[in-house]
C-alpha cells in the first residue's frame, strides 16, 4: 500500500501549495523535496536500542531511504497543529529558473524554538544520464547549512563532505541552537541544466520564523 500512500500525499501536498499558497506552479521537485522533509525517520527501527539495530544509521539509509511519509510533520503549520507544533513552520523555494555552475544561492532561516529540529531538503529533476555512465548523476548542486555566527556548517544525507552522487540532499539537525541558519545551494557542475542552468527547490522546516 506505500504507492497509493505516497501518490495520495503528493497529490495533497501539491493542493496544499496551490490552495494554501496561491502557487499557479508547482513543480515535481517542491512536491517531492516536501514529502522527504517530512517523513519520520525509522531509526533504530521497531525493535530499539537493543544489541543489534536493525536500522543502524539515521536517515538516509539503504533500510529506509528517507523514511516513512508524515505529511502532519510538513504541513502542520498554515493548517493548524496545536501545543505539538507551537512554533514550528515551514519555508519553500520552487527556483525554476535554477543555478549554472559556479553559481550560488543562499537562503536564510531563523530558529527561534530550539526544541523542533531544523530539516533542510534540497531536491532537483536531474537531466538524464547515459545508461552505460559510472555515476547517474549529472548535474550536480550542493547543498550546506551554516550554524549561527557560522559555528558550524552541515553537509547533507549524513556526509562530511559534499554529495556527489544524488539529486536529493537533506540535512536535519535535531536540536539547532536559536538563532540565523544560512542555507546555500551551489551549482558544482551543470553541464547539461535547462538553457544553462538546474531548476531545483528547497523546503526548509522546524521552529523558524
Amino acid at each position: 500500500m506505500a504507492a497509493p500512500l505516497v501518490s495520495g500525499a503528493a497529490a495533497l501536498t501539491r493542493q496544499f501549495y496551490v490552495d494554501h499558497h496561491r502557487l499557479r506552479f508547482v513543480s515535481a521537485a517542491l512536491v517531492k523535496a516536501t514529502l522527504i522533509n517530512g517523513a519520520d525517520d525509522l531509526y533504530p527501527g521497531q525493535f530499539g536500542f537493543g544489541e543489534v539495530l536493525e536500522i543502524p544509521s539515521k536517515r538516509p539509509n539503504i533500510h529506509e531511504g528517507w523514511g516513512r511519509v508524515n505529511l502532519e510533520n510538513t504541513l502542520v503549520s498554515p493548517l493548524g497543529g496545536g501545543d505539538k507544533f507551537k512554533n514550528r513552520a515551514i519555508r519553500f523555494f520552487d527556483e525554476t529558473v535554477g543555478l549554472s555552475t559556479k553559481q550560488e544561492k543562499k537562503y536564510q532561516a531563523r530558529v527561534i524554538d530550539s526544541t523542533q529540529p531544523l530539516k533542510v531538503t534540497l531536491v532537483y529533476t536531474d537531466y538524464p544520464g547515459a545508461e552505460s555512465a559510472r555515476k547517474a548523476l549529472v548535474n550536480d548542486l550542493d547543498l550546506t547549512v551554516a550554524a549561527p555566527n557560522q559555528t558550524a556548517v552541515y553537509f547533507p544525507n549524513g556526509l562530511r563532505t559534499n554529495d556527489r552522487l544524488n539529486n536529493v540532499e537533506g540535512i536535519d539537525i535535531a536540536s539547532p541552537k536559536a538563532g540565523d541558519y544560512v542555507i546555500t545551494v551551489r551549482g558544482h557542475h551543470v553541464p547539461n541544466g535547462k538553457n544553462g542552468a538546474q531548476p531545483y527547490a528547497v523546503v526548509v522546516t522546524g521552529g523558524i520564523e
